[in-house]
Protein backbone atom coordinates (compact mmCIF):
# COMPACT_ATOMS: atom_id res chain seq x y z
CA UNK A 1 0.00 0.00 0.00
CA UNK A 2 0.96 3.57 -1.37
CA UNK A 3 2.09 5.81 1.91
CA UNK A 4 -0.21 9.65 1.47
CA UNK A 5 3.14 11.09 2.59
CA UNK A 6 6.06 8.76 0.63
CA UNK A 7 6.02 10.53 -2.55
CA UNK A 8 7.21 13.83 -0.72
CA UNK A 9 8.87 12.76 2.11
CA UNK A 10 11.96 11.76 -0.33
CA UNK A 11 12.20 14.97 -2.34
CA UNK A 12 16.16 15.60 -2.81
CA UNK A 13 17.89 17.95 -0.87
CA UNK A 14 17.42 21.29 -2.12
CA UNK A 15 15.60 20.32 -5.18
CA UNK A 16 18.91 19.22 -6.83
CA UNK A 17 18.99 15.79 -8.71
CA UNK A 18 21.97 13.74 -8.54
CA UNK A 19 22.19 14.02 -12.76
CA UNK A 20 23.10 17.84 -12.69
CA UNK A 21 26.03 16.86 -10.32
CA UNK A 22 27.49 14.12 -12.66
CA UNK A 23 27.66 15.99 -16.07
CA UNK A 24 31.04 15.95 -16.80
CA UNK A 25 31.17 17.76 -20.19
CA UNK A 26 28.83 17.72 -23.18
CA UNK A 27 28.47 19.33 -26.01
CA UNK A 28 25.58 18.48 -28.20
CA UNK A 29 24.59 20.66 -31.52
CA UNK A 30 21.76 19.61 -33.43
CA UNK A 31 20.14 20.33 -36.53
CA UNK A 32 16.78 20.53 -37.15
CA UNK A 33 14.50 19.25 -39.98
CA UNK A 34 11.11 18.09 -40.99
CA UNK A 35 12.41 14.82 -39.27
CA UNK A 36 14.46 14.19 -35.76
CA UNK A 37 17.70 15.79 -34.49
CA UNK A 38 20.89 14.50 -35.04
CA UNK A 39 23.41 14.22 -32.38
CA UNK A 40 26.32 16.06 -34.22
CA UNK A 41 28.93 15.61 -31.48
CA UNK A 42 28.71 14.29 -27.86
CA UNK A 43 31.67 14.67 -25.36
CA UNK A 44 31.78 12.82 -22.36
CA UNK A 45 28.67 12.87 -20.39
CA UNK A 46 27.59 10.20 -17.73
CA UNK A 47 23.92 10.88 -18.32
CA UNK A 48 21.37 11.10 -21.21
CA UNK A 49 20.66 13.73 -23.26
CA UNK A 50 17.17 13.26 -22.65
CA UNK A 51 18.02 13.99 -18.80
CA UNK A 52 20.27 16.85 -19.66
CA UNK A 53 17.73 18.85 -21.08
CA UNK A 54 15.29 17.83 -18.25
CA UNK A 55 18.13 19.02 -15.76
CA UNK A 56 18.95 22.22 -17.82
CA UNK A 57 14.87 23.02 -17.69
CA UNK A 58 15.18 22.54 -13.72
CA UNK A 59 18.08 25.39 -13.13
CA UNK A 60 17.77 27.68 -15.77
CA UNK A 61 13.94 27.93 -16.48
CA UNK A 62 11.99 26.83 -13.35
CA UNK A 63 9.73 24.47 -15.26
CA UNK A 64 8.50 20.99 -14.26
CA UNK A 65 7.28 21.78 -10.82
CA UNK A 66 6.32 18.85 -8.78
CA UNK A 67 2.29 17.57 -9.12
CA UNK A 68 0.60 16.67 -12.11
CA UNK A 69 0.56 19.21 -15.69
CA UNK A 70 -2.70 19.95 -16.43
CA UNK A 71 -3.27 18.92 -20.79
CA UNK A 72 -2.43 22.51 -22.93
CA UNK A 73 -3.72 23.03 -26.70
CA UNK A 74 -0.89 21.46 -28.74
CA UNK A 75 1.60 24.16 -29.26
CA UNK A 76 0.57 26.14 -26.28
CA UNK A 77 3.65 27.20 -23.72
CA UNK A 78 3.18 26.68 -19.94
CA UNK A 79 5.87 28.32 -18.85
CA UNK A 80 6.30 32.43 -19.56
CA UNK A 81 9.92 32.46 -19.40
CA UNK A 82 9.75 29.87 -22.87
CA UNK A 83 7.56 32.88 -25.15
CA UNK A 84 9.69 34.77 -27.20
CA UNK A 85 13.26 32.98 -26.60
CA UNK A 86 14.92 32.35 -29.61
CA UNK A 87 15.55 28.69 -29.23
CA UNK A 88 15.20 26.16 -31.86
CA UNK A 89 12.51 23.64 -30.95
CA UNK A 90 13.70 20.75 -33.62
CA UNK A 91 11.20 17.51 -33.58
CA UNK A 92 12.68 14.48 -31.58
CA UNK A 93 11.99 10.96 -32.49
CA UNK A 94 12.80 8.44 -29.94
CA UNK A 95 12.78 4.44 -31.03
CA UNK A 96 12.99 1.96 -28.78
CA UNK A 97 12.76 -1.96 -29.17
CA UNK A 98 12.59 -4.31 -26.00
CA UNK A 99 15.30 -7.14 -25.38
CA UNK A 100 17.00 -6.15 -28.57
CA UNK A 101 21.27 -7.18 -27.39
CA UNK A 102 23.72 -4.49 -28.27
CA UNK A 103 25.16 -6.54 -30.70
CA UNK A 104 22.44 -7.41 -32.65
CA UNK A 105 23.23 -4.88 -34.88
CA UNK A 106 25.25 -4.60 -38.01
CA UNK A 107 26.61 -1.23 -37.26
CA UNK A 108 27.84 -2.97 -33.68
CA UNK A 109 29.54 -5.91 -35.54
CA UNK A 110 27.27 -8.51 -36.57
CA UNK A 111 27.74 -9.62 -39.93
CA UNK A 112 24.84 -12.21 -39.59
CA UNK A 113 21.91 -9.58 -38.73
CA UNK A 114 20.61 -7.27 -41.66
CA UNK A 115 19.72 -3.73 -39.94
CA UNK A 116 20.25 -1.25 -43.01
CA UNK A 117 18.24 1.63 -41.37
CA UNK A 118 19.65 1.05 -37.72
CA UNK A 119 22.65 1.22 -38.89
CA UNK A 120 22.87 4.02 -41.10
CA UNK A 121 21.16 5.80 -38.23
CA UNK A 122 24.17 4.64 -36.12
CA UNK A 123 26.40 6.09 -39.17
CA UNK A 124 25.04 9.19 -39.57
CA UNK A 125 24.55 10.02 -35.43
CA UNK A 126 26.06 8.92 -32.39
CA UNK A 127 26.95 5.49 -31.64
CA UNK A 128 27.55 5.02 -27.90
CA UNK A 129 29.55 2.36 -27.17
CA UNK A 130 30.03 2.73 -23.58
CA UNK A 131 26.77 3.08 -22.23
CA UNK A 132 25.45 1.07 -19.58
CA UNK A 133 22.24 0.57 -16.99
CA UNK A 134 22.37 0.20 -13.65
CA UNK A 135 19.10 -1.64 -13.81
CA UNK A 136 18.92 -3.17 -17.02
CA UNK A 137 15.26 -4.11 -16.35
CA UNK A 138 12.79 -2.85 -18.87
CA UNK A 139 10.52 0.14 -16.38
CA UNK A 140 13.62 1.08 -14.36
CA UNK A 141 15.63 1.92 -17.30
CA UNK A 142 13.08 3.53 -18.82
CA UNK A 143 12.55 5.93 -16.23
CA UNK A 144 16.36 6.06 -15.58
CA UNK A 145 16.19 7.56 -19.42
CA UNK A 146 13.74 10.52 -19.39
CA UNK A 147 14.13 11.40 -15.71
CA UNK A 148 18.50 11.35 -15.77
CA UNK A 149 17.56 9.95 -12.58
CA UNK A 150 19.25 6.55 -10.37
CA UNK A 151 16.14 3.95 -9.92
CA UNK A 152 16.99 4.67 -5.69
CA UNK A 153 15.52 8.27 -6.48
CA UNK A 154 13.16 7.75 -8.83
CA UNK A 155 12.33 4.76 -7.02
CA UNK A 156 11.15 2.42 -9.64
CA UNK A 157 13.31 -1.06 -9.38
CA UNK A 158 11.22 -3.94 -10.84
CA UNK A 159 8.81 -4.19 -13.75
CA UNK A 160 5.40 -4.06 -11.37
CA UNK A 161 6.19 -0.35 -10.04
CA UNK A 162 5.28 2.51 -13.27
CA UNK A 163 6.89 6.53 -12.88
CA UNK A 164 4.26 7.42 -10.32
CA UNK A 165 1.84 10.07 -11.29
CA UNK A 166 3.08 14.03 -11.08
CA UNK A 167 6.08 12.60 -8.53
CA UNK A 168 9.11 13.01 -11.44
CA UNK A 169 10.46 16.13 -13.48
CA UNK A 170 10.50 13.32 -17.04
CA UNK A 171 11.63 14.71 -20.29
CA UNK A 172 8.02 14.54 -21.80
CA UNK A 173 7.00 17.57 -18.77
CA UNK A 174 10.09 19.52 -19.90
CA UNK A 175 9.10 19.46 -23.65
CA UNK A 176 5.07 19.86 -22.88
CA UNK A 177 5.60 22.99 -21.30
CA UNK A 178 8.09 24.32 -24.03
CA UNK A 179 5.26 24.33 -26.44
CA UNK A 180 5.85 20.20 -27.91
CA UNK A 181 2.86 17.99 -29.56
CA UNK A 182 3.44 14.62 -27.28
CA UNK A 183 3.26 11.15 -28.90
CA UNK A 184 3.56 7.91 -27.68
CA UNK A 185 3.06 4.26 -29.13
CA UNK A 186 3.28 0.70 -28.36
CA UNK A 187 4.56 -0.28 -25.20
CA UNK A 188 4.36 1.62 -22.24
CA UNK A 189 6.10 0.44 -19.23
CA UNK A 190 7.23 3.63 -18.32
CA UNK A 191 4.44 5.74 -17.08
CA UNK A 192 1.38 5.53 -14.88
CA UNK A 193 -2.00 6.09 -16.80
CA UNK A 194 -2.29 10.10 -15.50
CA UNK A 195 1.02 11.35 -17.03
CA UNK A 196 -0.70 10.13 -20.42
CA UNK A 197 -3.74 12.79 -19.71
CA UNK A 198 -0.62 15.15 -20.79
CA UNK A 199 -0.06 13.65 -24.34
CA UNK A 200 -1.67 14.53 -27.62
CA UNK A 201 -1.71 11.12 -29.04
CA UNK A 202 -1.66 7.69 -27.19
CA UNK A 203 -1.57 4.49 -28.84
CA UNK A 204 -0.74 2.35 -26.27
CA UNK A 205 0.20 -1.65 -26.82
CA UNK A 206 -1.31 -2.27 -23.65
CA UNK A 207 -4.68 -1.72 -25.54
CA UNK A 208 -4.22 -2.39 -29.02
CA UNK A 209 -3.19 -5.84 -27.79
CA UNK A 210 -7.02 -6.53 -27.44
CA UNK A 211 -7.48 -6.14 -30.97
CA UNK A 212 -8.69 -9.02 -32.89
CA UNK A 213 -5.48 -9.40 -35.15
CA UNK A 214 -3.44 -8.68 -31.99
CA UNK A 215 -5.01 -11.38 -30.40
CA UNK A 216 -5.12 -13.91 -33.36
CA UNK A 217 -1.26 -14.10 -33.02
CA UNK A 218 -1.56 -14.45 -29.50
CA UNK A 219 -3.93 -17.14 -29.60
CA UNK A 220 -1.42 -18.53 -32.37
CA UNK A 221 1.33 -18.62 -29.46
CA UNK A 222 -0.82 -20.45 -27.07
CA UNK A 223 -1.86 -22.78 -28.85
CA UNK A 224 1.80 -23.54 -30.51
CA UNK A 225 3.11 -23.71 -26.65
CA UNK A 226 0.08 -26.14 -24.97
CA UNK A 227 0.89 -28.40 -28.29
CA UNK A 228 4.76 -28.75 -27.33
CA UNK A 229 3.92 -29.13 -23.33
CA UNK A 230 1.59 -32.14 -24.67
CA UNK A 231 4.09 -33.42 -25.96
CA UNK A 232 6.82 -33.54 -23.63
CA UNK A 233 8.65 -30.28 -24.60
CA UNK A 234 7.61 -27.76 -22.65
CA UNK A 235 10.69 -25.82 -23.22
CA UNK A 236 10.11 -21.86 -23.93
CA UNK A 237 13.00 -21.60 -26.80
CA UNK A 238 11.10 -24.65 -28.68
CA UNK A 239 8.24 -22.08 -29.29
CA UNK A 240 9.99 -19.88 -31.56
CA UNK A 241 8.57 -19.99 -35.19
CA UNK A 242 8.44 -18.53 -38.44
CA UNK A 243 4.31 -18.32 -38.66
CA UNK A 244 2.07 -17.46 -41.94
CA UNK A 245 -0.27 -15.13 -40.11
CA UNK A 246 -0.66 -11.61 -42.21
CA UNK A 247 1.72 -8.69 -40.71
CA UNK A 248 -1.13 -7.28 -39.42
CA UNK A 249 -1.38 -9.92 -36.66
CA UNK A 250 2.25 -8.78 -35.52
CA UNK A 251 2.78 -5.74 -32.85
CA UNK A 252 5.32 -4.74 -34.97
CA UNK A 253 3.45 -3.14 -37.94
CA UNK A 254 0.68 -2.35 -35.04
CA UNK A 255 2.99 0.17 -33.38
CA UNK A 256 4.49 1.30 -36.40
CA UNK A 257 1.39 2.31 -38.02
CA UNK A 258 0.63 3.70 -34.82
CA UNK A 259 3.56 5.98 -35.41
CA UNK A 260 2.74 6.58 -38.80
CA UNK A 261 -1.22 7.84 -37.89
CA UNK A 262 0.74 10.68 -35.38
CA UNK A 263 3.35 12.04 -38.48
CA UNK A 264 0.43 12.38 -40.80
CA UNK A 265 -1.73 14.12 -38.89
CA UNK A 266 1.08 16.39 -37.18
CA UNK A 267 1.33 19.82 -38.98
CA UNK A 268 4.75 20.44 -40.61
CA UNK A 269 5.23 24.17 -38.74
CA UNK A 270 4.51 22.94 -35.45
CA UNK A 271 7.15 21.05 -33.41
CA UNK A 272 6.85 17.65 -31.65
CA UNK A 273 8.25 14.56 -29.99
CA UNK A 274 7.00 11.25 -30.87
CA UNK A 275 8.32 8.05 -28.79
CA UNK A 276 7.66 4.52 -30.54
CA UNK A 277 8.07 1.88 -28.30
CA UNK A 278 8.33 -1.34 -30.00
CA UNK A 279 7.64 -4.10 -27.88
CA UNK A 280 9.78 -6.54 -29.87
CA UNK A 281 11.96 -8.57 -29.89
CA UNK A 282 10.77 -9.95 -26.52
CA UNK A 283 9.39 -13.11 -26.34
CA UNK A 284 6.93 -14.95 -27.68
CA UNK A 285 9.73 -15.14 -30.45
CA UNK A 286 7.60 -15.34 -33.38
CA UNK A 287 8.72 -14.18 -37.05
CA UNK A 288 7.38 -13.53 -40.68
CA UNK A 289 7.76 -16.62 -42.67
CA UNK A 290 9.08 -14.24 -45.22
CA UNK A 291 12.31 -13.56 -43.02
CA UNK A 292 12.89 -17.68 -43.19
CA UNK A 293 14.99 -17.23 -46.24
CA UNK A 294 17.30 -14.67 -45.32
CA UNK A 295 18.30 -16.22 -42.02
CA UNK A 296 18.77 -19.96 -42.48
CA UNK A 297 19.61 -21.76 -39.27
CA UNK A 298 22.34 -23.49 -40.35
CA UNK A 299 24.14 -20.51 -41.27
CA UNK A 300 23.58 -18.53 -38.16
CA UNK A 301 26.52 -18.46 -36.03
CA UNK A 302 26.51 -19.00 -32.17
CA UNK A 303 27.33 -16.81 -29.95
CA UNK A 304 30.73 -17.03 -27.97
CA UNK A 305 30.14 -18.87 -24.83
CA UNK A 306 32.76 -19.76 -22.21
CA UNK A 307 32.59 -22.77 -19.35
CA UNK A 308 31.25 -21.30 -16.41
CA UNK A 309 30.58 -17.34 -17.47
CA UNK A 310 27.59 -17.47 -15.11
CA UNK A 311 29.36 -18.19 -12.06
CA UNK A 312 30.24 -14.62 -12.61
CA UNK A 313 27.31 -13.20 -12.69
CA UNK A 314 24.62 -12.42 -10.83
CA UNK A 315 22.97 -15.70 -9.01
CA UNK A 316 19.29 -14.19 -10.74
CA UNK A 317 20.98 -14.92 -14.22
CA UNK A 318 21.76 -18.69 -13.30
CA UNK A 319 18.71 -18.37 -11.88
CA UNK A 320 16.33 -17.82 -15.38
CA UNK A 321 18.66 -20.08 -17.47
CA UNK A 322 17.50 -23.22 -15.72
CA UNK A 323 14.09 -22.28 -14.82
CA UNK A 324 13.62 -21.14 -18.47
CA UNK A 325 15.01 -24.67 -19.52
CA UNK A 326 18.19 -23.12 -21.59
CA UNK A 327 20.50 -25.44 -20.33
CA UNK A 328 18.32 -28.01 -22.16
CA UNK A 329 18.84 -26.64 -26.20
CA UNK A 330 20.88 -28.02 -28.39
CA UNK A 331 23.00 -26.31 -30.95
CA UNK A 332 20.05 -26.53 -33.85
CA UNK A 333 17.80 -25.44 -31.07
CA UNK A 334 20.07 -22.31 -30.44
CA UNK A 335 20.68 -21.65 -34.19
CA UNK A 336 16.89 -21.76 -34.41
CA UNK A 337 16.11 -19.40 -32.11
CA UNK A 338 18.44 -17.20 -33.07
CA UNK A 339 17.12 -17.26 -36.49
CA UNK A 340 13.77 -16.30 -35.26
CA UNK A 341 14.99 -13.40 -32.86
CA UNK A 342 16.96 -11.48 -35.70
CA UNK A 343 14.09 -11.52 -38.47
CA UNK A 344 12.59 -10.03 -35.98
CA UNK A 345 14.65 -7.55 -35.25
CA UNK A 346 15.09 -7.25 -39.05
CA UNK A 347 11.44 -6.72 -39.44
CA UNK A 348 11.46 -3.73 -36.98
CA UNK A 349 14.40 -2.31 -38.73
CA UNK A 350 11.54 -2.32 -41.85
CA UNK A 351 9.31 -0.44 -40.19
CA UNK A 352 11.52 2.24 -39.03
CA UNK A 353 12.37 2.69 -42.38
CA UNK A 354 9.33 3.48 -42.87
CA UNK A 355 8.39 5.92 -40.29
CA UNK A 356 12.17 7.64 -41.31
CA UNK A 357 10.68 7.83 -45.16
CA UNK A 358 7.51 9.25 -43.58
CA UNK A 359 9.56 11.91 -41.64
CA UNK A 360 11.27 12.62 -45.31
CA UNK A 361 8.49 13.17 -46.58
Amino acid sequence: MRQSCSRWACRPARGIPECEANIQHQAVQTSAARGCAKIRQIGSCSIPAAALLAATARSEYGVGTRGPVRPMASGQTRNPRFRGLDMPRPNLLFLMTDQQRFDALGANGNRCIHTPNLDRLAASGANLQGYYSNCPVCVPSRCTLFTGRYPHSHRVRENHTLLEDGREIHLFRVLRQAGYTLGYVGKNHLLEAGEFANFDFVDLEEEFRKEPAQRRLAEHYRARREALEQAGQPEIWRAGEFHDLPEECTRTHRTAMGALRFLEGHPADAPFCLCVSFADPHVPHQALRRFEGLYPAESVALLPRREGELAQKARRFHIKWRSQKADTADEAGMRRYMAVYYAMITYVDEMIGRLLGALRE
